[in-house]
């Protein structure tokens, strides 16, 4: 041995001599001793391991089967014959801590082993009659084998203690009816990746106890480092984001795991590593890092933005009452204002009217006149008159008293009976008893007055009729007027007069919203309907 072998990559030497009948240096003479090495890439340590027994093994039999890496081999103790406990005894050369311990059956058809009765235990020094092992597994009920071949894998769970040690015992109770035969032990340290670099947007992430991604990063990288093994092993390796997903991705040594969409929270970057025996080890690599919140969204950026929003809600609500303040004030002086003017036109402008309308009756009286001068007079007096009337509906219209559904109906009522009554023609109403709080403006009332009259002056002069139905109706937001006649009807064509007063009657509605419908009724009659918003 001159070195170039590692010290632990031998794991035995077989000579073969054949007798030689030239004699010339007994009975047998060794040309050459050769040794060819090559990595075995295995994370089996206990590959080639020293192997001792407690008793003889039967004839043509050798512990070291137990570590020769061949499948074909095996070693077992008659047990059943002897009735007392037996076992082997690996030594693993040094300490260390175990992933897990596999036992192999012998992979020959119609020999079956049973490992139920097999008992493990773990020393970390070689064991005497009273040494305490590290770790004991547990005696199980069944063979966890059941086929020519088959694995028993051993992990620290299946025992008490800590799962490490030197010497691996394999203890075969004594009385078992079963020959136990064992092909190979072997034996897998815990094995982790080192660690991980982290990667945020291609700035590496560099961290004490946690990591920290800054709130911007797009995506991130994870470059897994890889523990000190040959590099001619085709290791298996597996990486999750616990509190991302659960799910297992394969990934490759030398290659960057990256991935997008992180949301901002805790997480957990975690990398298991594959044994040869294509077990995963149970120790995995947990890498916590936590992605930043942007500051608009941290508590106190939450409760600042609270509570500005609140601050401009209470100015615009201050803003708005104070405008709603100062539009009340307005109306108020305005509705003040129209109530002035009302009471200054009924009292001022009326009375004289009305007293000038009186003095020409008296002057006619007293001083008799021609003729034609009486007319003049009288025609004099008429006029004077329809301005007082004339008066009093724009008093009523500028009025804010006035501002209502309840009055505007009302007035309409009346309206009605003192145009119809002096010439003969009978109206019925047809009018809710009670009206909802609703304003109608002046604009639309005084509108919706004139468009009012007009009707029953067209009904007066045009349509000869003797009885006039008068229907109001408050629907949907809306008020309804609907005047029908049982008069003559409206002409094929409206000429001259008529059809300007059907226009003006139109175009007064449209300017409030509203809108007018003038037709025949098939009984015979005339119907004029206006509606208006309110």
């Amino acid at each position: 041995m001159n070195g170039i072998f590692p010290e632990d990559s031998i794991t035995g030497i077989r000579v073969e001599s054949w007798p030689s009948p030239l004699g010339l240096a007994g009975d047998a003479v060794l040309s050459e001793l050769r040794m060819d090495w090559s990595p075995m890439g295995t994370t089996n340590i206990a590959l080639g391991c020293p192997v001792s027994v407690s008793d003889s093994l039967p004839t043509n039999e050798y512990a070291e089967c137990l570590t020769d890496g061949l499948a074909g081999s095996y070693a077992y103790a008659e047990t059943y014959k002897s009735g007392q406990e037996f076992y082997f005894q690996v030594d693993l050369l040094h300490g260390c801590k175990l992933d897990h311990v596999c036992l192999r059956s012998a992979a020959q058809s119609g020999i079956m082993s049973n490992f139920a009765d097999l008992r493990l235990q773990l020393f970390d020094e070689e064991p005497s009659s009273d040494t305490e092992p590290i770790w004991e597994g547990k005696v199980r009920e069944a063979s966890p084998v059941q086929d020519p071949g088959g694995a028993y894998v051993v992990r620290s769970g299946d025992g008490q203690g800590t799962f490490q040690g030197r010497y691996l015992r394999i203890i075969c109770p004594g009385g078992t009816h079963t020959t136990v035969r064992i092909a190979e032990v072997e034996a897998y340290e815990s094995i982790t990746a080192p660690g991980a670099r982290v990667y945020a947007n291609d700035q590496w992430v560099a961290g004490v106890k946690k990591l920290q991604v800054p709130a911007d990063a797009n995506w991130l990288g994870f470059d897994i480092l890889r523990p000190p093994l040959p590099d001619n092993m085709q290791h298996g390796i597996r990486w999750r984001i616990a509190g991302a997903w659960d799910e297992w991705q394969p990934a490759n040594w030398g290659k960057r795991i990256e991935t997008r969409g992180l949301q901002p929270g805790e997480y957990s970057f975690e990398v298991e590593l594959r044994h040869t025996d294509h077990v995963w080890n149970e120790a995995t690599l947990k890498l916590p890092f936590t992605v930043l919140m942007p500051w608009w969204k941290k508590p106190w950026a939450m409760w600042a933005g609270a509570a500005a929003l609140a601050g401009l809600a209470a100015l615009l609500s201050w803003g708005i009452a104070q405008r709603r303040v100062a539009e009340l004030e307005r109306r108020q002086e305005l509705s003040r204002e129209r109530a002035r003017i009302a009471r200054d036109m009924h009292d001022v402008v009326g009375a004289r009217l009305t007293q000038l309308a009186m003095m020409q009756d008296i002057f006619a009286a007293e001083h008799p006149q021609s003729e034609n001068a009486g007319e003049q007079l009288q025609r004099l007096s008429g006029a004077a008159r329809e301005a007082v009337a004339a008066l009093d509906e724009a008093v009523w219209a500028v009025n804010p008293r006035n501002d209502t559904l309840q009055n505007v109906a009302e007035y309409l009522c009346g309206t009605a009976e003192e145009y119809l009554a002096p010439l003969k023609i009978a109206c019925r109403q047809d009018v809710p008893v009670e009206w909802p709080a609703i304003d109608v403006v002046s604009k639309k009332r005084h509108e919706l007055l004139l468009a009012f009259k007009e009707t029953l002056q067209n009904i007066a002069k045009h349509s000869g009729a003797s009885q006039v139905m008068l229907t109001l109706r408050h629907e949907s937001g809306r008020f309804l007027v609907r005047i029908e006649d049982n008069g003559r009807g409206l002409p094929a064509e409206l000429e001259g007069v008529e059809r300007d007063g059907v226009g003006n009657m139109a175009a007064r509605l449209a300017s409030i919203g509203g809108n007018c419908v003038v037709r025949s009724r098939p009984e015979g009659g005339t119907l004029v309907e206006f509606q208006m918003p309110v």
